[in-house]
């Protein structure tokens, strides 16, 4: 686990870690257009709507978390694990096959 009570460090983390961030918006729309040519709109709208009921849910999972277990740790290794999830998952992906 990663504990840090540097505050440049955590600066730095921080910033390392939005920058990676920024580099997926990218390929998240670019799957879309390549999938669903003839329906990006709709895909697009999906993807849209699919990242802000999560930006809406996880404060609140987390805080309920948070208050349940009494640890910010749970939370945060919780996110990791989504986000390793994700990574597994983008290996299925087909960009190369279309959808009717």
């Amino acid at each position: 686990m990663l504990v840090v009570k540097s505050l440049p460090v955590m600066a730095a983390s921080m910033s390392l870690s939005f920058f990676f961030l920024e580099m997926t918006i990218g390929p998240i729309w670019a799957v879309p257009m390549d999938t669903t040519p003839k329906h990006v709109g709709s895909a697009s709208g999906l993807v849209n709507a699919g990242s802000a009921i999560a930006g809406i849910f996880s404060p609140i999972v987390f805080r309920f978390v948070v208050d349940r277990m009494g640890s910010w740790t749970l939370p945060f290794a919780g996110s990791l694990g989504l986000l390793a999830l994700g990574i597994v998952m983008t290996f299925f992906m087909r960009p190369d096959i279309r959808l009717e």
